[in-house]
């Protein structure tokens, strides 16, 4: 028991230590590393409304007093995402990874070319301060019906990859 929760403890600090910045990588002209600091710098920081964390079965986990944040457009625009074709575009997948290896998982036609990608977000704040429990980092999808599914806690990376 005593090992158990030894192991338990070093998982937290191994969390907490790998998430102090987030990494945009893969299929990217310049890889990119934003710290909390990076981010509340930009221009395009935002104050959300309240938003809920809701699962499939409609319960309400958990609310977010203003959030702020930018969209996760943003940090992808910074790292580049270049093209041989237009076809391209078509193949490619964005995914959102938390320090536990939780995915989110997106098209980049979802955030470029759909209302969706005006609504996902890589939050910093939660009502003027640093988010606390949840990570210096969390991508939250403010248009999803259930918003569990894809609100990625201690959001470690960003992952641009191609289906082949």
């Amino acid at each position: 028991m005593k090992t158990c929760f030894t192991l338990g403890v070093l998982w937290l600090i191994l969390i907490k230590v790998n998430a102090q910045s987030l990494q945009i990588t893969g299929l990217v002209k310049t890889s990119q590393t934003f710290t909390v600091s990076d981010i509340l710098k930009m221009g395009t920081l935002q104050t959300l409304p309240d938003f809920q964390v809701v699962t499939m079965s409609g319960e309400v986990r958990h609310t977010l007093v203003k959030p702020r944040g930018v969209l996760l457009r943003t940090l992808l625009d910074q790292a580049e995402v270049p093209f041989a074709s237009p076809k391209e575009r078509g193949k490619l997948y964005v995914a959102a990874k938390a320090t536990d290896d939780y995915t989110a998982l997106f098209s980049y036609l979802d955030l470029y070319n759909n209302p969706t990608g005006d609504h996902v977000w890589v939050v910093v704040e939660e009502n003027g301060k640093p988010l606390a429990g949840t990570g210096p980092f969390l991508l939250l999808v403010a248009n999803d019906k259930v918003s569990g599914a894809r609100h990625v806690k201690w959001l470690a990376s960003v992952v641009v990859g191609k289906v082949e």
